[in-house]
């Protein structure tokens, strides 16, 4: 069998390696565990934005232009709702991008009015649920569009606090009269 006659000896500068082994190991195991947790933090941030942008949608239904006395469009009424499975979305806080006949303008909460359609908004025009529908009404006085003449086109851009954007189209008919639907 074995021989106990024979006895290894282990030096000092053995030890040491030993010891410098376990201490670098622990070093890296702590730097692994550190950055882990970081990616795994990051990782979940950008996941709640990335959902918050997609849920929070808000839907342009249908745009309607109000003609004046000179044949033009001087202001619009946005029918928004939310969009499937989007979450409450607070119509204060979105901004409307408007370009028209070659005009943009940014228009946020205090260059329009939100009026109840259908549902219970809460909060200053928080859609809720998904049957409320609220009408935005944009005039044209408090932007740096100028009134929409015959044939003239729009486009509407609204942006949801957490980044979701949906669009709507439309383009003024030949004769405008009081109250037209922009297609």
């Amino acid at each position: 069998m074995f021989s106990t006659q024979t006895r290894g000896q282990v030096g000092i500068g053995t030890l040491i390696v030993f010891i410098s082994m376990v201490l670098v190991a622990g070093i890296a195991a702590g730097v692994l565990v550190n950055s882990a947790g970081q990616l795994q933090a990051q990782a979940q941030q950008t996941g709640e934005e990335s959902t918050a942008e997609v849920s929070d949608t808000i839907r342009l239904t249908t745009i309607l232009g109000n003609g004046t006395a000179n044949d033009t469009i001087d202001e619009v009424n946005v029918t928004t709702r939310l969009a499937a499975g989007s979450d409450s979305v607070n119509l204060s806080e979105v901004l409307f991008t408007i370009e028209a006949d070659g005009e943009t303008d940014v228009i946020n909460s205090e260059d329009f009015n939100i009026t109840e359609v259908r549902g219970d908004l809460v909060n200053n025009g928080t859609l809720t649920e998904q049957g409320d529908v609220a009408s935005i009404n944009i005039n044209f006085d408090n932007t740096d569009i100028d009134n929409i003449e015959p044939k003239g086109e729009i486009r509407i851009v609204v942006q949801s606090p957490s980044g979701s954007k949906s669009e709507a189209r439309g383009q003024a008919p030949t004769d405008i009269t009081d109250s037209q639907i922009l297609d």
